[in-house]
């Protein structure tokens, strides 16, 4: 034994310091290397994004340079001739400079790829005729990125096109070619040169520039994809920035070997140390152990264990032995204190007994509905002896299973609140004849009546019967004192009324006087479908053929008929008719008496009504009836029945047929449930029924009928079947299992409260709030807010809730630590109409979102402020530009430039028109633009200052429809043209002019109309094809500005005027977007 317990506590001690060892030191050597490798990694993402924004930056400048160099060029090729191109482009290409002096190459060439100028002169051009550059640039006019091989070495090479203004189509393309990798090394930081840190760039043709010289050597990397904007996006860079991780190894590897020795030392000092433990430890414990042994064997302390030293195990023992002592003196006390009690007991239940016996008032106790004690009053009231009744059920007392049954469920609620019930009933004694009692009842132990009810009993028959005949000899001098109810009729031998009770007037409406004036009144009162009926009885009663006998009752008559009461209801008459003789035997006419029975006939027909309805109800509901006979066994069903347990009606049923359709599973659980129903227990039993194959779910109840001696006879119950029921249950079983289920994997917090009481909480309330599960069940919501105004707010929108509305809102609050986050809440009452049912409320943690809404505030703040900046500065080189279109518009008219100055003309007008569709868009913050204000202020701006002398009348139909910017720029310029064309070829010689602008919304187009008074267009160019009409400027500017910026289409006509109608789609803003993306 001792050998044992020194070797598991070794090989436990062992073990488990094996375990935490080799725990510690894996979990150290990972969480280092781990650390280790995560800082590496963490590092070259810095040093990557430091990278990849140089290169971005350097190559978006590069991309920006040449777009807005390919744009000024448009400007200059529009206004200069050849030579003046050679003079100021070539100035202007020579201007353009990359950072740090790196070599370049950037020229101007024509449509086809043949060099003009170039940034190093005439020298050294190169003649592009690449087919797939061509494509792209100039036919599709769109810009071009790609990387070429120019010996060895990979070049850039950017091209831009030159678009000539007057067509909208490119005339030619700017071209740069940039020496790759000086170019990417210049952008590269220090700490890529470094040689720890290795670097690789690569499209998808493989590497670029790599400065890794091993490539099997183990490196940690970063990789990032180069997001530049068009066309270098098609470049599609990628950057891989490294380490090698042979450093990171080698510190490992020696961490390892430290904690392989510091463990195996350990390991030795804790096999040696446990050992000496567990020698020591044992003996002194299987010394106690014999001595506990020998206590339990003999069943009391006879002797002590032995003292074996003087540590912790000698105290134990001592204080066992001291325990043993304590035990034999308590035990010789109590032994004498036993004795004593019992014989006080004793004298105290004979004295107690013989009061009880002789109490004047009958005493019983009840236990679950069985007496198990009585005093001799209560034998006198029962007239039962106490061997016939005790321990037999309560039943026999009552009247009925129904008495009994509801005088339990009356006196048990009472009972069960501790409260004393008191009331007066019916019972039987032996011989079956009535006694009234005076019952007074009290639970010995209201939460569980099975410890018993003493009940009191007092007889008060005798006095209840004199009360009761008192108040029926009462009642009937009252009535016979006032009118009978019935109406009573005393009819002469003649026919005549002698007498008629006040009551007709209630039965038909008519006083007494009426019938006592008109015999004949009452048959004129009967239904027209009972007279016949009527007439038949009054023949037989005044048929002189008819034997007259002396005997009254032989000669009554009655007939059941209706008659029409005066205010039209129709009532049923039950009528009563026999002779009335005096002393002497002489005829004195006859009695008549007229009974109201509208009532009982009402009752009777909703009586059968209700009989037709409760046997479809019972076949609709599935429910049966039977009558069982105890004694044989045989059982009468009604058709319900028969048809649930698969028989016919003509079949015999009983008892063990029954029984085989009863499922084996739940065969045990019925017979129980029946055994008790023989006991006194009210039979109700759920179970399952086989019936040709098929599994039903039944409900069976029924009540047990007693003989006098208390056995059973008969049992009449009924079988429903509960299989949808069942069914339902199982759904709902599952339904309540998925959605906790829900509840407890929602991310958001979900608590019931009641009176702002927390009843129930999910486990996202407790993770978000810092609390275990259940600790805030029972505790007030104020402990989850900030300040106590913010839980007043909250509290104020219960009305709210009340009235079956929700409630949301934001509000700081804190967690178990008193840490502060902000969080959204909303609630919804359970029942609106009932405060007390509670209210579910629904917590969000949106501290994260907070932080991203300040910064989003702080941000567009920025940008309104750059954006105003952008505005000022666009609006400001419009008018530079317009100020430099002026002057050369001078220029020219001075020189006799007729048509150079009517271009020039043209060009101000439509720079004005762009100036103010983006005065108008600055000041509506780049909003969508009413089109009626576009049209007016650009209309008005074309038309101001050219026809100062002349009347111009301008009407535009009122419309809320708006178009966005980009849309707005493209109306703009249509307009501009279409208000030129009227002061061009409709004003003329004339002083006055009509236009008139229809905007109107068709389906998901807008169609504009513009129209004058004018001579309107020349047939000869509404005959031209479209492709022809191109041939004009201003003309193809419209064709092109309507299909390509609006997706629209232009139709021009004659209609009193020139008539032009613009179409084009609602677009929103993603499609605005997608427009200018296709464009570009």
């Amino acid at each position: 034994m001792a050998r044992s317990i020194a070797t598991r506590i070794a090989l436990s001690s062992l073990t488990l310091t094996m375990a935490v060892a080799l725990t510690l030191g894996v979990a150290s050597f990972l969480y280092n290397r781990h650390t280790l490798k995560a800082q590496i990694q963490e590092g070259l993402a810095f040093k990557t994004s430091i990278i990849e924004s140089r290169m971005k930056s350097a190559l978006n400048g590069i991309n920006d340079d040449m777009r807005i160099m390919s744009e000024n060029l448009i400007f200059i090729n529009a206004i200069l001739d050849s030579t003046g191109r050679e003079t100021y482009v070539e100035p202007f290409l020579r201007s353009f400079q990359l950072p740090r002096h790196i070599p370049f190459f950037l020229s101007l060439n024509d449509f086809a790829g043949k060099p003009i100028l170039s940034s190093h002169g005439t020298k050294n051009l190169r003649y592009f005729s690449d087919e797939a550059l061509l494509t792209q640039v100039i036919t599709n006019q769109q810009a071009l990125a790609r990387i070429e091989k120019i010996g060895d070495e990979p070049h850039l090479l950017l091209a831009y096109p030159v678009f000539y203004s007057a067509s909208g189509m490119a005339e030619g393309m700017l071209v740069i070619e940039v020496p790759l990798i000086p170019f990417i090394v210049d952008c590269l930081p220090e700490l890529a040169r470094n040689e720890e840190i290795l670097c690789t760039l690569s499209d998808g043709n493989g590497e670029l520039l790599t400065t890794i010289k091993d490539h099997t050597t183990p490196v940690l990397s970063s990789t990032s994809v180069l997001k530049l904007a068009p066309p270098l996006a098609q470049l599609a860079l990628n950057l891989v920035v490294s380490q090698s991780t042979v450093q990171v190894n080698s510190s490992l590897s020696i961490l390892a070997g430290v904690y392989l020795l510091l463990g195996a030392c350990v390991l030795l000092l804790v096999v040696i140390q446990s050992r000496m433990m567990g020698r020591k430890l044992t003996g002194p414990l299987i010394a106690l152990t014999q001595t506990a042994n020998q206590v339990a064997r003999v069943g009391s302390p006879e002797s002590l264990a032995p003292l074996t030293g003087a540590d912790e195990i000698a105290q134990l023992t001592t204080a066992f032995n001291t325990m043993l002592t304590h035990l034999q003196d308590v035990q010789a006390t109590l032994e004498v204190r036993v004795g004593e009690r019992t014989a006080q007991l004793t004298e105290t239940m004979i004295v107690l007994d013989t009061i009880l016996e002789n109490s004047p008032i009958g005493i019983c106790k009840i236990i679950n509905q069985e007496l198990v004690w009585m005093n001799h009053k209560a034998e006198e009231i029962f007239q039962y002896s106490k061997d016939e009744a005790l321990f037999q059920t309560t039943r026999k007392f009552f009247h009925s299973d129904e008495a009994f049954e509801n005088f339990g469920r009356v006196s048990i609620p009472v009972l069960t609140n501790g409260s004393v019930f008191e009331t007066e009933h019916e019972l039987i004694m032996k011989d079956d004849s009535p006694v009234l009692i005076r019952f007074i009842g009290k639970a010995l132990a209201p939460q569980d009546l099975g410890q018993g009810i003493i009940w009191l009993l007092e007889d008060i028959t005798e006095r209840k019967w004199a009360e009761r005949a008192l108040k029926e000899s009462e009642v009937k001098f009252r009535t016979i004192a006032n009118y009978t109810y019935a109406w009573e009729l005393w009819e002469s031998p003649g026919g005549e009324y002698l007498y008629c009770s006040p009551s007709c007037e209630r039965l038909t409406g008519y006083v007494a006087d009426e019938f006592m004036a008109d015999a004949g009144l009452l048959e004129r009162l009967i239904h027209p479908d009972d007279i016949q009926e009527w007439r038949a009885h009054y023949a037989e009663e005044h048929d002189g053929s008819v034997e007259m006998k002396k005997t009254a009752g032989d000669m009554a008559k009655e007939v059941d008929f209706r008659i029409l009461h005066a205010d039209g209801e129709v009532r049923w008459i039950s009528h009563t008719s026999y002779p009335i003789y005096d002393e002497n035997g002489c005829n004195l006419g006859r009695r008549i008496s007229n009974r109201d029975i509208t009532d009982r006939k009402n009752i009777e027909d909703a009586l059968r009504r209700s009989e037709e309805t409760l046997s479809r109800a019972q076949s609709v509901a599935e429910i049966g009836s039977w009558q069982l006979d105890i004694p044989t066994n045989r059982i009468e069903c009604s058709e319900e029945t028969c048809r649930l347990f698969g028989i016919s009606s003509q079949q015999g049923f009983d008892a063990k047929r029954m029984m085989a359709t009863i499922h084996p599973e739940d065969l045990a659980m019925f017979l129980s449930a029946w055994k008790a129903a023989l006991a006194g227990a009210l039979f109700d039993c759920t179970h399952r029924i086989v019936v040709r194959g098929d599994v039903l779910w039944v409900r069976s109840r029924a009540e047990i009928q007693w003989n006098g001696e208390g056995c059973p006879l008969s049992g009449i119950g009924t079988v429903q079947n509960v299989t949808d029921r069942k069914d339902f249950e199982d759904q709902l079983v599952t339904l309540a299992q998925k959605l906790q289920t829900i509840l407890d994997t929602l991310t958001v917090g979900v608590t019931f409260f009641k009176n702002r009481q927390v009843q129930w909480v999910n486990a996202a309330h407790d993770r978000m709030f810092g609390y275990t599960h259940g600790e805030v069940v029972g505790l007030d919501s104020s402990i989850f807010y900030v300040n106590e105004e913010d839980y007043k707010r909250v509290g104020e929108a219960y009305a709210q809730l009340a009235k079956g509305a929700s409630y949301s809102m934001e509000v700081e609050m804190k967690t178990k630590d008193r840490h502060h986050f902000w969080c959204s809440l909303s609630g919804r009452a359970v029942q609106p109409d009932n405060p007390d049912a509670g209210s579910i409320w629904v917590f969000m943690d949106i501290a994260e979102r907070k932080i991203v809404e300040d910064k989003l505030h702080v941000f567009a703040e920025t940008q309104s402020v750059l954006l105003q900046e952008v505005n000022h500065r666009v609006k400001n080189n419009l008018v530079a530009i317009i100020s430099m279109l002026h002057k050369e518009e001078d220029l020219a008219q001075d020189k006799g430039m007729t048509e150079y100055h009517a271009r020039i003309k043209e060009l101000v007008w439509r720079i004005s028109s762009l100036l103010t569709v983006h005065r108008l868009l600055s000041s509506s913050e780049w909003k969508p633009l009413p089109l009626t204000r576009l049209c007016e202020s650009i209309i008005q701006g074309t038309l101001k200052g050219l026809t100062a002398i002349r009347s111009i009348h301008l009407d535009i139909s009122p419309s809320a429809i708006e178009v966005d910017s980009d849309q707005a720029h493209a109306l703009a310029m249509v307009l501009n043209e279409l208000s030129t064309n009227v002061i061009k070829y409709a004003m003329g010689e004339r002083d006055a002019l009509h236009i008139t602008i229809t905007i109107q919304q068709v389906g998901n187009e807008i169609e504009l109309w513009f129209q004058d008074d004018g001579p309107g267009f020349p047939e000869a160019l509404l005959q031209e094809e479209v492709s022809r009409r191109s041939s004009s400027i201003g003309m193809s500017l419209l064709q092109g500005l309507v299909a390509r910026n609006l997706r629209g289409s232009l139709c021009l006509m004659n209609n009193n005027g020139a008539l032009a109608r613009i179409t084009f789609p609602i677009m929103n803003h993603e499609e605005a977007i997608e427009m200018k993306e296709n464009q570009s």
